[in-house]
């Protein structure tokens, strides 16, 4: 068999693996990497319609115009999706995963079509990976007006778009509750606007414990010595919800437990519905 044999075989794998997953009628949170010879749109095409997924994560090499219209297509086909983290990091298949980083800027053209994707979606939340500036002035006129909580912590966008988020902000985004950005922006962002333009929108730093319970991971790394007096009652306040998504802890012990650390974690463990502990 020849390379390209083997090639056209394990496109077909592929393809029949992605119709397993979109027909499956069980399955609630789908994560997706998708290797590195770009398949983007024959995943898509195979979940668009999957009505049983709730929320999606999409791993990808990159995204091609094709894949963003097939997004465009499952978004608009499919209107339970709720939530979706779209991670569009690029490694060069024939090195190290350390060396090798290539980064493919995506065209304009595919940005304005991932927009028409997210217009047509009912998302309420949304995460997204590895933007430039022009990407998200693109996309943040098309956001769904369905959006509650958007993920921008893990970009390094440039301040410029500060203004970009204070207009959308004030026109279209009426339903926003939580806006994560990377540390440096969020303190800018609320440098920079008045209080009262904040409206009821919670601005968190990417590294935040805020940020990060407001994720709805279903794991949470601790300290022992983060339990100070700040992070002790918020985590008891937000871990004890019965909507809560943490069912797993993993707990790094130090020289420095004291008493304060040891009732805040019998609080978290007489009222939290942990499944898992690791320590």
């Amino acid at each position: 068999m020849n390379m390209g044999d083997s090639d056209e075989a394990a496109k077909r794998h592929f393809i029949e693996l992605t119709k397993i997953l979109g027909t499956h009628t069980t399955f609630v949170k789908l994560t997706f990497p998708i290797p590195w010879n770009n398949r983007l749109a024959f995943a898509l095409e195979a979940l668009k319609d999957n009505r049983f997924i709730k929320h999606l994560s999409i791993e990808s090499d990159g995204i091609d115009l094709d894949s963003a219209r097939a997004l465009t297509e499952m978004l608009t086909n499919n209107q339970v999706l709720l939530s979706l983290d779209l991670h569009f990091e690029v490694f060069n298949p024939g090195g190290d995963h350390g060396e090798g980083y290539l980064n493919r800027p995506v065209s304009d053209e595919t940005f304005v079509e991932l927009a028409h994707s997210l217009q047509a979606s009912v998302l309420e939340r949304l995460k997204i990976y590895d933007i430039n500036t022009k990407g998200f002035e693109i996309l943040v006129k098309s956001l769904p007006k369905t959006l509650i909580h958007l993920d921008l912590g893990e970009n390094t966008l440039s301040e410029e778009i500060i203004l970009i988020l204070h207009s959308y902000l004030k026109s279209n985004g009426v339903t926003l509750k939580e806006l994560i950005l990377n540390d440096h922006l969020a303190t800018e962002y609320l440098q920079q606007q008045e209080p009262s333009s904040l409206s009821t929108v919670k601005i968190m730093q990417n590294t935040s414990w805020e940020a990060r319970l407001s994720r709805k991971a279903h794991s949470l790394n601790l300290e022992m010595n983060q339990l100070d007096d700040t992070v002790g009652p918020l985590l008891v306040t937000e871990l004890t919800k019965n909507d809560t998504t943490f069912r797993e802890i993993i707990l790094t012990l130090n020289d420095e437990l004291n008493q304060n650390h040891l009732n805040y974690l019998q609080t978290l463990f007489d009222q939290w519905k942990l499944k898992y502990f690791d320590c």
